[in-house]
């Protein structure tokens, strides 16, 4: 009997291992999954952009029940459309050159293809600004910018709604681009081998300037010229930025702004743009900082750069023309003096063009420092001509 049922026992194991291993061995059967490969048969552009669409076309590429997947040089990409012959796909930001591989899956199970040879990722256009800041329709201005193509069809670039001109590379950070004609102050935006469209952030703005404007005095020109921009703050804040030491500038201040504020005076001032102070080698927060600590530096450059009751024409000038300004009439006439000391602005010719220098017999013998004559605007009875840096002012009056 114990025979027995030792043997029924041993036998009742037996049969039990055996169902276990036959349950295992469908388990198994029905946990493989195989997976038929894609195909690519090849892409719609060799050669892209990352951002840029493209297309890759095949067999087997999309299945019912799998999910697919594409890699760029080890980066997975947006797919953007598919069917089971071709996949539309957005090429990733961060790839570079380098294998592109379709992956079918389906749980643990996959199966892949991979395109023939690389795919050449080209890097992405940037501009990171502009000089100068601003400037008229048609003027050729220089964009900071890397990755753009030497060929002008490949690159797009719009200020605003408008295309700009591509005139071309200046060298490998730097490219040039005519202002359209329709062009309005505004933001850049590019596309370059058909990649997405980039734009500078908000804040970035490139200002249009025009060659009139329905104003009556010069200040108000300043407020609206995109390229008298650092001039009007500083014209506008100057009270507020001399603080304590305002009242010692005052006097000075105040018979500068009764000729800019004014429609019916004849005069002509020459004022620096935006341009130059951009040039010059103080930034401008340490300009406004000199300009708080020492108010006395800045208004009476206002005032000497004004000569009362002219009308001066650039296209008119030869060299050699000589205006008392309205600094003299300030500081010469209540005190008396010799008039060869009279804070003067004078035309110099050079190869054609003219520069204006403050100039004293005595105070400056051989004159100031030359600032070129850029360009004239006509606002009422005024004349403002626009130079490239400060006209300065004879420091032995003040």
């Amino acid at each position: 009997m114990k025979n027995k049922s030792f043997w029924q026992l041993v036998t009742g194991l037996c049969m039990t291992l055996l169902v276990l291993t036959a349950c295992n061995r469908d388990d198994d059967a029905v946990a493989v999954i195989v997976i038929e490969p894609p195909v690519i048969h090849r892409v719609s552009n060799q050669t892209v952009q990352a951002g840029e669409s493209l297309t890759v076309y095949g067999s087997g590429l999309s299945r019912a029940g799998m999910t697919t997947e594409v890699l760029i040089s080890g980066r997975p990409a947006e797919l953007l459309k598919q069917s089971a012959d071709s996949l539309v796909i957005a090429v990733p930001a961060t790839a570079y050159t380098g294998k592109l591989l379709v992956i079918l899956s389906q749980g643990k199970a996959f199966a892949s293809a991979e395109l023939g040879g690389s795919l050449t990722i080209r890097p992405t256009a940037i501009i990171s600004g502009f000089f100068p800041p601003f400037g008229y329709a048609g003027e050729t201005i220089a964009l900071a910018a890397q990755n753009f193509s030497e060929q002008a069809a490949d690159n797009e670039i719009f200020l605003g709604t408008e295309k700009a001109e591509f005139v071309g590379k200046k060298n490998n950070d730097t490219v040039l681009v005519k202002i359209p004609e329709n062009a309005a102050t505004g933001n850049f935006s590019w596309r370059t081998y058909n990649g997405p469209l980039s734009m500078m952030p908000a804040g970035s703005v490139f200002g249009i300037r025009k060659q009139a404007y329905a104003v009556n005095t010069v200040a108000e020109w300043l407020s609206v010229d995109p390229g008298y921009t650092f001039l009007d703050t500083l014209v506008k804040g100057f009270p507020v930025l001399a603080g304590s030491k305002y009242e010692a500038s005052k006097r000075v201040f105040d018979t500068a702004m009764n000729y800019l504020t004014a429609a019916d005076r004849t005069y002509t001032v020459f004022l620096a743009g935006d341009v130059g102070y951009l040039s010059s080698e103080l930034t401008r927060t340490k300009y406004i900082d000199n300009i708080k600590s020492s108010p006395s530096s800045f208004s009476p450059r206002l005032v000497a750069a004004i000569v009362p009751g002219q009308t001066i024409r650039m296209q008119a000038l030869t060299g050699g023309e000589s205006w008392n300004t309205a600094y003299t009439d300030f500081v010469y006439n209540p005190y008396g003096g010799d008039p060869d000391l009279a804070n003067r602005i004078r035309i110099v010719m050079q190869d054609g063009q003219p520069y204006a220098q403050i100039y004293t017999e005595y105070g400056f013998p051989e004159g100031g420092p030359l600032k070129k004559l850029l360009r004239q605007f006509t606002i009422g009875n005024a004349t403002l001509i626009e130079v490239d840096g400060d006209i300065g002012f004879n420091t032995s009056f003040y």
